[in-house]
């Protein structure tokens, strides 16, 4: 029976028949291999520098410029939805459809008001 040594340079294909490798053919591939990690390592650090710049940046200016600030009224007594859409409705604007506009954008089930009751003005 034959038993099979390896020695530090030398391996045997899987026919046993025995192949030299050079040490320098096995620093080669670890080089290889050190290389492709540390590119990768060098990327994964890009894109997080990416990311926080990405967050930092002006962007959000941007985005709160893209929401609309809405007037808000505060409501006085003996004021209606009707009152307050006659006096914000748009020349040939229909006055139901801005009331049905003024409740959507308050979250109102009904036309009930109450005074000091803040409303957003669609």
């Amino acid at each position: 029976m034959q038993y099979a040594t390896f020695h530090h340079n030398q391996s045997f294909h899987h026919s046993g028949v025995r192949m030299a490798r050079t040490v320098s053919d096995s620093g080669i591939v670890r080089a290889k291999r050190l290389r492709l990690a540390a590119l990768a390592v060098i990327m994964l650090i890009c894109i997080g520098f990416g990311a926080l710049i990405h967050t930092f940046t002006g962007d959000n200016e941007v985005q709160a410029a893209a929401i609309p600030v809405l007037e808000q009224i505060v409501v006085k007594p003996g004021d209606t939805l009707w009152s307050i859409a006659e006096q914000r409705v748009h020349q040939g604007e229909d006055i139901r459809i801005y009331i049905q506009k003024l409740k959507k954008t308050n979250g109102l089930t009904s036309s009930a008001l109450q005074a000091g009751q803040v409303l957003q003005l669609p």
